[in-house]
């Protein structure tokens, strides 16, 4: 990263190559300053891995956690479960994070191609959830209730969410947005697995008003504070 002096220095070479008239000819001097400046400024970085790699980095995240999650939460839920119902939903919400991981790795370096665009993705991943969810539960008369899961749920995405943002952060991504709402989707996806094999509520209307919810609100508050942080970094560089 350039010093304040160093770009000063810069901008006053520049300067000094067209001062006032636009026909001015480039003074060989002047070339050789801004050369030498921008040689200074220049340091070494350490190469992104692959993106195999990420990803890997990505879905071990979510599977420690995870674990460390059951071990301490329980399988309340998982005894109570059919075969059926554990391995489906656990295995959807499993592919769920492999695809955000998949789509996080290409937003942490400029140029990866998109296979799909965020926005299909997210709701292609929702929507089959509550596909799932509405298939395999019963749709038991007041069982709605599920902001304590809800609650319990997103806290647990927490430590998730932080280690995922302390491997997106050695990337260059540029679409702040995407990469919030797919972190928080990630971290989203952990608490949502916790919640689900503890929680002995075993209706559909209570799995996605209490359960499906969380890495949906993980979802909108990475998207809003991805968007937040260009403004919010402007104004910390302006005063």
């Amino acid at each position: 990263m350039r010093s304040p002096s160093t770009n000063q220095s810069i901008a006053r070479d520049l300067d000094s190559l067209v001062p006032d008239e636009l026909l001015t000819e480039a003074s060989p001097a002047a070339e050789q300053r801004i050369a030498d400046r921008l040689q200074e400024s220049l340091h070494p970085v350490t190469p992104l891995p692959s993106r195999a790699t990420l990803v890997a980095a990505f879905l071990a995240i979510f599977a420690t956690v995870t674990a460390l999650l059951f071990a301490f939460g329980g399988t309340r839920g998982a005894e109570n479960m059919t075969v059926l119902q554990l391995a489906g939903i656990l295995t959807a919400i499993l592919a769920a994070a492999g695809l955000a991981a998949f789509s996080l790795s290409g937003e942490m370096t400029p140029g990866q191609r998109r296979f799909v665009r965020p926005g299909a993705l997210v709701v292609g991943i929702f929507g089959g959830l509550f596909a799932l969810i509405s298939g395999l539960f019963p749709w038991t008369v007041g069982a709605v209730q599920g902001w304590h899961c809800f609650v319990n749920g997103f806290v647990c995405s927490i430590p998730a969410l932080i280690l995922v943002l302390w491997v997106v952060r050695k990337g260059a991504p540029l679409a702040y947005g995407t990469v919030g709402a797919t972190a928080g989707l990630l971290g989203g996806l952990v608490g949502m697995a916790a919640i689900h094999v503890g929680c002995s509520l075993l209706s559909a209307p209570h799995i996605a008003v209490g359960h499906l919810t969380i890495p949906l609100a993980g979802t909108i508050m990475g998207y809003l504070a991805g968007r937040a942080l260009p403004y919010l970094l402007t104004r910390s560089n302006q005063s």
